[in-house]
């Protein structure tokens, strides 16, 4: 079954459909994303904004890999 979900990063509004299984891991990848925007925005206020998104993707997606990597090895 498809859900709308509805976030804000970098102020701005996002409208996306989804499965009803994956909102929660949606919900929280645009959260990580918008910690990570926040904090490179902190550090270099002299950035593009989409200078700042690209970097922040990046992060949060490596981060993501390596907890999932953790996960595996664990289990």
């Amino acid at each position: 079954m498809k859900e709308i979900v509805t976030f804000k990063i970098m102020g701005e509004k996002f409208t996306i459909q989804c499965s009803l299984e994956h909102k929660d891991e949606l919900l929280k990848a645009a959260t990580m994303l918008e910690e990570a925007i926040l904090e490179i925005n902190d550090q270099s206020t002299d950035l593009s904004a989409k200078r700042i998104a690209i970097m922040a993707a990046l992060t949060t997606i490596t981060e993501a890999k390596i907890k999932g990597s953790v996960i595996k090895i664990i289990h």
